[in-house]
């Protein structure tokens, strides 16, 4: 079969061709085709409240091709009959805008010629794929892998048990920017050998964190890390998750644990929520002060035995002289942290402090006018009493703020 022998006066045309040509052969092999937003859905049973051809936005925005349910062994047998994986090559290359591809409660089990039906759907470089709630998924990666002839450029990894075989496996995917692991479960073997895995982000969520991935994490190079309602199994520190801290740029906690530490020197921005067991662990507060560190929030957090944060704690931030914005949300706070609250806005970099539901109520007389060369201050929820707010600035033609809140706070005429 020859290629690229049809000409066309534009690509909406021409995807239109193609896609139309794509539907009508899944049709006859007993595979319903479904646009749902930006998903085309193939399914075994046909789904008649569906549009069965795509409207022109379909045609112009990127795609994503997702087989559901026993579709994929129809559509992997199709592959085997002569001059198929052609076809489908020539069609998907026509439609072009498919940028993603996804199997979704699909069972892996007894899938036939998976080699040449996998190359056939990653039809160009730096595609996504995504394996969501998949049957009999355990060494999948590493098969989808072996007959990968594409680089890809996203994963995602959902609802699927895997195997320290299958992580290894993810060395051999050169040029993936992003891995993201949602729900999955992991066996306990850790990785044997030594290599390393590097991403531009690797994205865990909803999952308890073993052997296996932290041995995973251990070996990674990682621009962007995101934990998000993670369990550890095992007592271990971000510290030694990276085999190059200085890659880190960016690292966003939720619900989870946290050691903030020295060997970070190129984290510029900590956000952490809801973390259960949060410390501060500083070895050498001379090099601590060269991280060029700009943006702290933290919200709804308590040391590892159920306190607050402590005055030690909020000393041990103040330490870092760039920093530019501060947040401390439902921390628990007292009028006697902004003695040490006070050493960070006098470093001529800060700017921004965000201290919403705490329990401040007083101004200590050491601490009047400490939000004078702060442009935002939000104290909004902080149980302050009448007359004390204005304390914490001195009026005056130097002044910088530029905005205040103080929502939910008792004032006075003073305050006004």
């Amino acid at each position: 079969m020859k290629k690229n022998n049809l000409n066309f006066d534009n690509c909406l045309i021409k995807r239109f061709f193609y896609m139309t040509s794509l539907i009508s052969y899944l049709n006859y092999i007993n595979i319903s085709v479904c646009f749902f937003g930006s998903n085309i859905v193939l399914d075994y049973a046909y789904v008649t409240y569906c549009d069965i051809y795509p409207k022109k936005e379909e045609l112009v925005k990127e795609l994503s091709l997702q087989f559901t349910g026993r579709c994929l062994n129809s559509f992997f047998a199709s592959i085997n009959e002569k001059n198929n994986k052609i076809l489908y090559e020539w069609i998907l290359c026509g439609i072009e805008n498919i940028v993603s591809i996804t199997f979704f409660e699909c069972n892996f089990s007894n899938l036939i010629n998976v080699n040449e039906s996998i190359n056939c759907l990653l039809y160009k470089e730096n595609m996504s794929l995504q394996l969501k709630n998949c049957i009999s998924s355990k060494n999948y990666i590493r098969n989808i892998n072996q007959c990968r002839s594409k680089n890809l450029a996203k994963m995602k990894l959902d609802d699927l048990y895997l195997t320290s075989e299958d992580l290894v496996s993810l060395i051999e995917f050169e040029n993936i920017d992003d891995i993201e692991f949602d729900n999955c479960i992991f066996d306990e073997d850790e990785i044997p050998g030594k290599f390393t895995f590097v991403f531009l982000s690797i994205k865990i969520k909803n999952m308890k964190i073993g052997n296996s991935m932290i041995s995973f994490l251990k070996r990674s190079f990682s621009d962007f890390l995101y934990f998000e309602n993670i369990n550890s199994m095992m007592s271990f520190s971000i510290l030694n998750l990276f085999s190059d801290p200085e890659q880190l740029v960016d690292l966003n906690l939720k619900e989870n644990f946290f050691d903030l530490t020295y060997n970070f020197p190129n984290l510029i921005f900590i956000s952490i929520k809801s973390v259960k067991y949060l410390t501060f662990k500083i070895n050498n507060k001379e090099k601590l002060e060269s991280i060029g560190l700009k943006r702290i929030s933290i919200k709804d957090c308590c040391l590892p035995n159920s306190n607050i944060l402590n005055h030690s704690d909020i000393e041990k931030i103040s330490v870092f002289t760039n920093l530019e914005n501060l947040k401390l949300q439902s921390c628990n706070l007292d009028s006697s942290h902004l003695i040490y609250i006070k050493k960070l806005t006098s470093h001529a970099e800060f700017r921004r402090i965000i201290l919403t539901n705490n329990k401040i109520r007083n101004v200590p007389d050491e601490c009047k006018g400490i939000f004078e060369n702060t442009e935002l201050v939000i104290l909004a929820r902080c149980d302050f009493s009448a007359g004390s707010i204005h304390l914490l600035f001195n009026v005056s033609e130097s002044c910088k703020i530029l905005t205040l809140d103080f929502s939910y706070n008792s004032l006075n005429r003073n305050d006004l």
